[in-house]
């Protein structure tokens, strides 16, 4: 993995191993295609904007798509630019709903400017050529990327039925939100460093009544898996029902249903809670469209059995305690801004964090916190590498790798970092700890254009030549 692509820890989270294969087959690159010769029910990887060449997005078109009526879409963020990730998470439930899905490859964490225009350009390109239902557009995106799909909500209310935010929520910096103007779906990991401001988001859209859900996979800072992303999905293709008294019989049954299987399989997994408030949900979302007998039984069966009383009270405990953990987190989180611009300061910083991670009082804080840094230094350090400002980003790497030392890639990437920069000593040095911690792909370190600066140098092909005999 080169440096210049690691500006979201995705590499380090294990994103794309969360990203499962596409419904259909896969169809590398069309640029400039018809609507009319674009494959249906198959992950595009790359389709050109006609107006914009040097725009690029990923492709889902549901297999029965048929312009002579008007289609739901999913626009997608992700923060490293990879559009194929959210398309493939998504695209069996835009199969099932027919959702378009359409992310985009080069916005990423960044400058506002190229976001936008990354955004506006492959807006124009799937309309030009897709028969879209202007009421019905949605956004998605992971971290930075979900900020990005807050935007797309604010900028368009008119159209934008609902965002998807994954692993993060509404813009930062500038003035405050005063109210959400979109129904919400937010995902974060369990061990997510975002997760206390999804928690705090889902509780203020509770208070301003604004339609919300959030739910919780196990796992960190990544995109979620597949099964959340078509919750999310049948979530707000449920909200469309809603909306509007023309609806399919057949289909509303179908959602319920679907609804129904997955509180089910969480009952089943003896996961009370997560089948608890799926059952809420569809008992109260499709009041009035369908009959909600089965799962108003479900609900009750649940609420007379006395453990589901002992959750309920346990999570409004938890929830007490979320609260309290986000406040010191916020305060930790400000104080430690000084800290981060000062070498010595901040290692102690991190230091000390890292003798708190197994403490039971102030570890989740402090292994958040240790997150948190790993994530800003990654993007400077990308952000860096793209402006060509190599020493800048040999000071961001050297910081991740006091977070992480043990971590084979970020040693690669660090001995990217110095390579670029000149250091060669640096470099490899780097390049032998990152082997020495599980690096192993000697063939991608052989042709890397970051550390070709090292290629002839002796001590390189000794490297490499190790890491061939593995």
């Amino acid at each position: 993995m080169r440096l210049r692509n690691t500006l979201c820890l995705l590499a380090v989270a294990g994103a794309l191993a969360a990203a499962s294969p596409a419904a259909a087959k896969t169809v590398k690159k069309l640029p400039g295609a018809k609507a009319t010769d674009l494959p249906k029910g198959a992950l595009i990887r790359t389709v050109a904007c006609r107006a914009a060449g040097e725009q690029t997005y990923a492709l889902y078109l549901p297999s029965n798509y048929d312009p002579k009526k008007r289609w739901p879409i999913v626009y997608g963020f992700d923060a490293g630019a990879r559009g194929a990730v959210p398309v493939k998470l998504f695209s069996k439930a835009a199969e099932r709903w027919g959702f378009i899905l359409a992310a985009s490859n080069n916005s990423r964490n960044g400058p506002m400017e190229p976001i936008n225009a990354a955004m506006e350009a492959m807006w124009k390109d799937t309309h030009d050529r897709f028969a879209i239902d202007d009421s019905r557009v949605y956004a998605t995106g992971f971290s930075g990327g979900a900020r990005v799909a807050c935007r797309v909500g604010f900028s368009r209310p008119e159209n934008v039925a609902g965002v998807i935010g994954c692993s993060g929520g509404l813009p930062q910096g500038g003035r405050s939100i005063e109210k959400v103007i979109f129904p919400f779906f937010g995902i974060a990991g369990t061990a997510d460093f975002n997760r206390p401001e999804l928690e705090a988001l889902d509780e203020r859209l509770e208070r301003e009544g604004m339609p919300h859900r959030l739910v919780i996979f196990k796992g960190g800072h990544t995109w979620p898996p597949e099964d959340a992303c078509a919750e999310a999905l049948e979530w707000m293709q449920m909200l469309a029902f809603r909306r509007t008294e023309k609806r399919e019989k057949d289909r509303v049954k179908q959602l319920l249903k679907q609804g129904l299987a997955r509180g089910e399989s969480y009952e089943k997994a003896g996961e009370l809670y997560g089948a608890y408030v799926r059952y809420r949900e569809l008992a109260d979302g499709f009041e009035g469209m369908c009959d909600t007998s089965a799962a108003r039984e479900a609900l009750a069966r649940l609420d007379a059995r006395e453990e589901m009383k002992e959750i309920l009270a346990k999570k409004e405990a938890e929830r007490d305690r979320r609260r309290e953990l986000r406040e010191r987190f916020r305060k930790r989180a400000l104080a430690l801004q000084e800290e981060l611009g000062d070498p010595a300061k901040r290692s102690r910083a991190i230091g000390d964090l890292k003798k708190e991670v197994n403490d039971k009082e102030t570890g989740e804080v402090a292994r958040r916190l240790l997150e948190y840094i790993m994530m800003i230094y990654m993007q400077e350090a990308g952000q860096a590498v793209r402006e060509k400002k190599y020493e800048d980003a040999v000071r961001y790497m050297e910081t991740v790798c006091e977070v992480v030392p043990s971590n084979g890639r970020m040693l690669y990437n660090l001995a990217c970092a110095c390579s670029l920069a000149g250091d060669t000593e640096k470099a490899l040095d780097a390049l032998r700890r990152a082997v020495e911690h599980g690096w192993k792909d000697a063939d991608h370190t052989e042709k890397d254009p970051d550390l070709k600066p090292l290629r002839e140098n002796p001590a390189f092909k000794e490297i490499l030549s190790g890491l061939r005999a593995k």
